[in-house]
């Protein structure tokens, strides 16, 4: 099917679908040669990302408590505390920038799906 479509730029009967060259390919510099957007979109770190913004969150926590001079009880619920407060930060930034990348990945999909581009003159178009 992607044989009989010709370039609408150059006439040339030689084009292919985008989305058929990402399962086709066998090496890295076959996508290399590809124009930089129809690349993935690059996957976040958003957990790690979380994890250290969480550590300051934990630390301000902490240090909003003031000196540990309450009994034991009050010193445990300031530990949890911090800690709701770490995982919090951790957990809510890794979600939410992952539900992001997806958002992402899913116009990605959309996108390689409907190009075609042309082998001769790289020219990309609409189906």
């Amino acid at each position: 099917m992607s044989t009989e479509r010709i370039c609408p730029s150059c006439s040339a009967e030689n084009v292919q679908r985008v989305g058929d060259i990402f399962r086709m390919a066998t090496s890295n510099k076959a996508l290399n040669d590809l124009p930089r957007a129809y690349h993935p979109p690059r996957a976040p770190w958003a957990y790690l990302q979380g994890f250290l913004l969480g550590i300051p969150a934990n630390a301000a926590v902490m240090l909003s408590m003031g000196p540990p001079q309450g009994s034991e009880s009050q010193m445990a619920v300031g530990e949890l505390a911090s800690s709701l407060a770490f995982l919090g930060v951790w957990v809510g930034y890794g979600r939410l920038k992952t539900k992001n990348y997806s958002k992402k990945l899913d116009e990605w999909k959309e996108t390689i799906a409907s190009k075609f581009l042309c082998q001769k003159c790289s020219h990309a178009f609409e189906a």
